[in-house]
């Protein structure tokens, strides 16, 4: 049985999702990106995956043996991009291209790995533009073939919310999706892709989550379901805890998120506690004023310890009080 994931056009309504276990008919340019990426990861965080899913990742496993890098040419990348639609893109995402061409970088080096643009020539069409130059230091990966890796499923994700989501047509859409097209959509089903595809490649891996200037701040909601340890992910096992790559942009959308609310607050604070050294340390020093950080109110040498007890089943305000207690 088939499902369709429909658009209401004339009432700008979307439809809902009925199932998740059937193969999805998906029409260009008609859904609700929320819809759209939360069904798309839905498909894929749970324990039970569908056959074709299922049978995807020996065959990412056959292909990555044989990838040697850019130099093998253009082919290998669309038959990854048939590989990535069928774990990750609800097996809609066939209407890409990739190419590999120099990009000019900006001086920083955040612009310039690769880019996703519609076809003008050949409709519902999407190029994925690939910038084959060594990136491994940029993204803070060993290897040139991990830093392309990244890059290709960066703009998969990009291109599958191009081709299917509705953001010429509905407002929500067009907020949804951001300025620069790393807004709440984008974010969240990369994000949720990039912690199985360490659990599948078993590579450094950075899809660049948290490397942009923040166009969306995660709710509690959001940073909560990122972070849930007894996530499935079907045959796939994620290691955690699971630290990005990105530490700065991490510790900015930290920063950002818990001006929020006092939700977020505690959320993010479980989440220091659960997922290592670093995330504690980000996270009292930005709960805390400069000037208390700077002046030596938090010992760092106390935070680590806090840190190893907070392992334990300590609650974030107990551990507090440990950062936080003067020798």
């Amino acid at each position: 049985m088939q499902q369709t994931l429909a658009h209401n056009g004339s009432q700008t309504l979307h439809g809902h999702i009925r199932s998740l276990r059937t193969r999805h008919i998906l029409t260009h340019h008609e859904h609700d990106c929320m819809d759209l990426v939360n069904t798309a990861i839905k498909s894929f965080r749970t324990s039970i995956w569908s056959d074709r899913q299922i049978q995807a990742p020996a065959a990412f496993f056959v292909w990555a043996e044989e990838w040697q890098g850019p130099e093998d040419g253009e082919a290998p990348m669309q038959a990854l991009a048939v590989i990535l639609s069928e774990i990750f893109f609800l097996g809609q995402l066939n209407e890409v291209r990739v190419q590999y061409r120099e990009i000019p970088r900006n001086p920083g080096g955040k612009i310039g790995l690769g880019f996703s643009r519609r076809s003008r020539s050949v409709k519902h069409l999407v190029h994925i533009i690939i910038d084959p130059q060594d990136s491994s230091k940029i993204q803070g990966v060993r290897s040139n073939r991990e830093a392309i890796l990244g890059t290709m499923i960066h703009e998969c994700a990009h291109a599958f919310i191009m081709l299917y989501g509705c953001c010429r047509k509905c407002l929500g859409c067009k907020v949804a999706n951001g300025a620069a097209g790393h807004g709440r959509a984008w974010f969240n089903l990369t994000a949720n892709i990039e912690v199985v595809t360490r659990g599948l490649v078993q590579l450094e891996v950075n899809l660049g989550v948290f490397e942009h200037e923040p166009e969306y701040v995660p709710t509690a909601d959001e940073w909560e379901r990122y972070y849930d340890m007894t996530a499935s992910f079907g045959p796939i096992v994620c290691s955690w805890p699971f630290t990005s790559n990105s530490e700065k942009g991490l510790n900015e959308l930290f920063k950002l998120s818990i001006n929020q609310d006092s939700r977020t607050l505690e959320v993010l604070g479980q989440a220091a506690i659960q997922h290592g050294q670093k995330a504690v340390l980000a996270y009292f020093q930005l709960t805390q004023s400069e000037q208390e950080w700077s002046s030596g109110t938090v010992d760092e040498e106390d935070a680590r310890t806090a840190w190893r007890r907070g392992c334990s089943n300590m609650s974030h305000r107990e551990l507090g009080d440990i950062v936080y207690s003067r020798h």
